[in-house]
């Protein structure tokens, strides 16, 4: 099990989500050049062209929550 800090917002500076997270049961996280994107079905990295257009942060972010995240983890 592995404990995750997540920032729950709409935008960099929108309104908090965590409660609708929370209640949900979910974790999301998207950024526009990947946002109609579904990563489960893709090997890692794919499609690069999309994976370019973000800034390392973003990526780092991404790549956290669609590669490494697993079922039973926390998020604080």
């Amino acid at each position: 099990m592995t404990t995750w800090r997540m920032s729950f917002r709409a935008g960099n500076q929108g309104p908090k989500m965590w409660s609708k997270c929370r209640d949900l049961g979910i974790a999301a996280i998207t950024y526009p050049s990947l946002a109609r994107v579904d990563l489960s079905n893709l090997p890692k990295g794919q499609p690069k062209k999309s994976w370019r257009k973000l800034k390392p942060a973003q990526s780092a972010s991404l790549r956290r929550l669609a590669y490494e995240m697993k079922t039973g983890d926390v998020i604080l």
